[in-house]
């Protein structure tokens, strides 16, 4: 296992994975080292959840091989595949100290993964290794992801309203024709 986490380790480097993601993009080249380092290597089976909507959040993923669906409610949202990222809202907690997951992320096939935990983060953060740019994108990205998740929940609550309205519609509809004489009865 630790030379599977030194060669993903390595690819990460080799491929600028990290760096081609919004988020880390302005973060310098020792600093992207420094965070890889702190990554963890972890391995799944097909149709293993890797994390589920509404648990809490507490590491990032960069996916080395393999690919993910992610769901929300059972509806597929989007696919991600190699050097992809996601659960960035993990590094940041709400105003209760907690990140929770915003969505259910599972393996398609065997995956490989580097995670980053909130607190290897912090204790990056904490010594200086990360930049403020780097703070400001993960900030932005997280924001965005609420403000897609707000969104969609809105469309949601929209079309189940206009179910009901419809729904509605139809029993009065029945209603009136069930007080109308029928054929047979004129």
């Amino acid at each position: 296992k630790v030379e599977a986490r030194n060669l993903a380790r390595q690819k990460a480097k080799h491929t600028n994975a990290l760096q081609k993601s919004f988020i880390f993009s302005n973060v310098n080249t020792d600093s992207i080292a420094k965070l890889t380092d702190q990554m963890e290597y972890e391995m799944y089976q097909d149709g293993i959840v890797v994390c589920e909507k509404g648990d809490e959040a507490n590491e990032l993923y960069l996916i080395i091989s393999g690919s993910c669906v992610v769901t929300i409610g059972g509806k597929k949202i989007s696919s991600m595949g190699e050097l992809e990222i996601f659960g960035e809202s993990a590094l940041f907690p709400g105003a209760n100290g907690v990140a929770v997951r915003g969505a259910t992320v599972t393996c398609v096939g065997n995956v490989q993964l580097l995670s980053l935990s909130k607190e290897n983060f912090d204790c990056l953060v904490e010594s200086g290794s990360l930049n403020e740019n780097c703070l400001i994108k993960l900030r932005q990205v997280l924001k965005e992801h609420k403000e897609a998740d707000l969104k969609k929940r809105k469309e949601r609550k929209e079309e189940g309203q206009s179910e009901m309205k419809v729904t509605e519609d139809s029993n009065k509809l029945k209603d009136q024709n069930e007080d109308k004489p029928g054929q047979d009865e004129i």
